[in-house]
């Protein structure tokens, strides 16, 4: 049975309407474990999660295994 391994990294930015300073310290901290947990539930898995005032970034791996049978 051979096998097929990918992954896909993916690095993503959001930010916050015209760039405003609304993130505060403790909405931060609740929006990453939000989005963490999506991504957990999606079946993906977050390397990092972090950010500022005005944006969120993410870097987020997909993992693909595939069996084929001969």
């Amino acid at each position: 049975m051979a096998n097929t391994y990918s992954q896909i990294n993916i690095h993503a930015v959001f930010a916050v309407q015209s760039r405003e300073n609304i993130l505060s310290e403790e909405i931060r901290e609740r929006l990453f474990s939000y989005i963490s947990g999506i991504l957990r539930n999606m079946n993906l898995f977050s390397l990092a999660i972090n950010g500022f005032t005005d944006h969120v970034h993410i870097f987020l791996s997909y993992v693909l295994i595939l069996q084929y049978q001969m």
